[in-house]
C-alpha cells in the first residue's frame, strides 16, 4: 500500500473523515465519506488535497535551536500563535510516518469535537490566516449527506448562546456567519445541496439576530429580502435598514422595488457614492420618485447602463436620448428593454452588426411584435440563428422555416427541437436531413406525429433515430393511440414484444 490513512467517525453514524499520506509523494489529504454501513461501500465522497503540516513563523533552523538550546517555552509558544499555511513556508521536512501521526492526530480532534469542530476549526482558521480553510468544505460536505443537519446546527447555536435567560449577541453573530457564508457560496443552489433556501433564512430570521450581523455579513440581508416569505415592512421594522450606516445594505436597498414604496428611500437619490447611484437607476419602483429624473444627467457609464436596461425609466422623456450613446454597453441594455421597443429608434437594432445588441434584440419578447423581427432570420451570425430557433414565440414568423435549411446542422437540431416548430410544413424536410443528429431531434419531437412522413425516421439507416422514434412510440403511448395513421403501427413491433 503505497498511502496510510485511517478514518474517524464525524457527526453521524456513517460519516467519515479520513486522513490520507503519500508514503512516495508526502502529500497529504483529507478524504471525507459518507459509508453505507451495510456493505461498507462509499456512497459519496469529498476531498481536501493541499492540506500541510501547520509550522510556525519561525525558520527550521530557530525551531531546533529552541529544542536544543531550551529557550522558553513562553517564546515558542508567542511565535505559535501566528500559524500560516505551510505553502508559503519552508517546511520540517518529516517521514510519512511522523506526518502521518500529526495529521491523524489533528483529524481526530476534528471529529470528536463533533458540531463544535466548525467553531473550532475557523477560530483556528482565522488566528492563522490559512490559505486553505476546511471549516466551510466540512460544512457543506455534512449539509450534503444531511440537509437537517443545519436546522440541528442551528438549535445548538440557539441554545448555546443564552445567558441568564437571554441571547448572548456576539456569540450568536459569531457562530451564524460562517453558516451564511456557506450560502452564498451556494449550498443550496447546487444540485448536490438539497436545501430549501426560502425555509432556512426564515428560521435563521426567526431566531432575530441582532441588526449588527449585517455589518458583518450584508450578503443575510440580500437573502431575506429575496425570500418570499418574509414581508418588507417586517424587515424595515426589525431592523430599521434604512437608518443602517452601510454602503452594501444601503447598495441592496436602492435596488430593492419593495425600498422604493418608503419615503426614506428619496435619501438615496442624494448620495454620491459611485456604486449606490447605478443601483438607484436599476430600480423600477424608484421611478415615482420625481428626482429619478435627473439620473439622465449623469454622464456615469454605469448609471446610463441601468436606466437603459431600467423598464420602468422609459416614461421620461429623456430616456429616448440614450439612443444616441456612443457606448455599445448603453445600447444593448435598450435593446433588452422590453418597453423600449415603443421607440421608433428601436428598429434600427434589428440593422445592427453587433452580437451583443442583435442578442438581446432576439431575446426581447416584445421585439417580436415588431414587423422587423422577421428579419433577423436573415443574419448569417449562427449564434443568433441558433437564439431564433429555440425562441419562444419565434415560429410565428413567416421567416422560420429558413432555420430548417440552415448549413449549421446545429442550427437545424435546435429548430427540430422547438415544439411549436411543426407549426410550419416545411418541418417534414427535418426527417431526410443529411445530419443523424437532426433527424434524431426531430424524431425525439412529440408533434412530428402529426406528420405521415414520420414513417420516414421508423425506417431510418441511423440505428439510434429509429431507436428514438421507436422509443418515442412507447413513451408517448397515450399520444400515439389518438393519431390516426394506422399504417403506422405495422411498422412497429406489437406492445410487449
Amino acid at each position: 500500500m503505497s498511502y496510510l490513512t485511517t478514518r474517524y467517525n464525524f457527526i453521524k453514524d456513517d460519516l467519515f473523515l479520513c486522513p490520507f499520506v503519500d508514503i512516495n509523494q508526502g502529500t497529504q489529504r483529507l478524504v471525507m465519506q459518507k459509508i453505507n454501513l451495510a456493505n461498507d461501500s462509499v456512497i459519496f465522497q469529498e476531498s481536501i488535497d493541499c492540506i500541510h503540516v501547520a509550522v510556525v513563523d519561525i525558520t527550521p533552523e530557530d525551531f531546533h535551536d529552541y529544542q536544543r538550546y531550551g529557550e522558553s517555552q513562553e517564546n515558542l509558544h508567542n511565535k505559535s500563535l501566528y500559524l500560516r499555511s505551510s505553502e508559503q513556508l519552508t517546511e520540517i521536512k518529516l517521514e510519512p510516518e511522523e506526518k502521518f501521526k500529526a495529521f491523524k492526530s489533528w483529524v481526530a480532534g476534528i471529529a470528536e469535537a463533533g458540531y463544535d469542530a466548525f467553531r473550532i476549526q475557523g477560530e483556528i482558521e482565522q488566528q492563522a490566516h490559512l490559505q486553505y480553510p476546511i471549516q466551510d468544505r466540512l460544512m457543506r460536505f455534512v449539509a450534503r449527506a444531511y440537509p437537517e443537519f443545519i436546522y440541528d446546527y442551528l438549535a445548538k447555536i440557539e441554545k448555546e448562546c443564552v445567558y441568564e435567560g437571554a441571547k448572548h449577541e456576539s456569540s450568536l453573530i459569531a457562530n451564524l456567519i460562517p453558516l451564511l457564508k456557506n450560502l452564498r457560496l451556494g449550498l443550496s443552489y447546487s444540485k448536490n445541496y438539497k436545501v430549501d433556501l426560502d425555509k432556512l433564512v426564515f428560521h435563521i430570521y426567526e431566531m432575530c439576530p441582532s441588526k449588527k450581523l449585517f455589518s458583518h455579513d450584508s450578503g443575510f440581508l440580500e437573502l431575506i429580502l429575496n425570500n418570499s416569505g418574509i414581508e418588507f415592512s417586517e424587515i424595515c421594522r426589525d431592523f430599521d435598514l434604512f437608518e443602517m450606516d452601510n454602503y452594501k445594505i444601503n447598495q441592496i436597498l436602492a435596488a430593492n422595488p419593495e425600498a422604493a414604496n418608503f419615503e426614506e428611500f428619496k435619501k438615496f437619490f442624494e448620495e454620491q457614492n459611485k456604486h449606490l447611484r447605478p443601483a438607484v437607476a436599476t430600480n423600477p419602483k424608484a421611478v415615482d420618485f420625481e428626482e429619478f429624473e435627473l439620473l439622465f444627467e449623469e454622464r456615469n457609464l454605469n448609471i446610463q447602463k441601468a436606466l437603459a436596461s431600467n423598464i420602468g425609466a422609459v416614461k421620461f422623456p429623456s430616456y429616448e436620448n440614450l439612443f444616441n450613446s456612443t457606448a455599445i454597453q448603453v445600447l444593448q441594455g435598450i435593446a433588452s428593454n422590453p418597453n423600449a421597443v415603443k421607440f421608433e429608434k428601436f428598429k434600427d437594432f434589428f440593422r445592427s452588426n453587433n452580437y451583443g445588441i442583435l442578442r438581446n434584440v432576439a431575446q426581447n419578447p416584445k421585439a417580436m411584435e415588431l414587423d422587423e423581427y422577421n428579419n433577423l432570420f436573415t443574419n448569417e451570425n449562427v449564434k443568433i440563428k441558433l437564439l431564433l430557433a429555440v425562441q419562444e414565440g419565434a415560429t410565428n414568423f413567416d421567416n422560420y422555416p429558413k432555420l430548417f435549411e440552415d448549413e449549421h446542422w446545429r442550427v437545424k437540431r435546435a429548430a427540430a427541437n422547438n415544439l411549436e416548430a411543426i407549426k410550419h410544413t416545411q418541418y417534414v424536410s427535418l426527417f431526410t436531413d443529411d445530419h443523424w443528429r437532426v433527424r434524431k431531434s426531430a424524431a425525439e419531437n412529440p408533434g412530428s406525429f402529426k406528420f405521415e412522413e414520420f414513417e420516414l425516421l421508423l425506417q431510418d439507416k441511423t440505428p439510434s433515430v429509429k431507436l428514438a422514434a421507436k422509443k418515442f412510440r412507447i413513451e408517448y403511448d397515450e399520444i400515439w393511440n389518438k393519431v390516426e395513421y394506422p399504417k403506422f403501427k405495422a411498422l412497429l413491433p406489437e406492445d410487449g414484444e
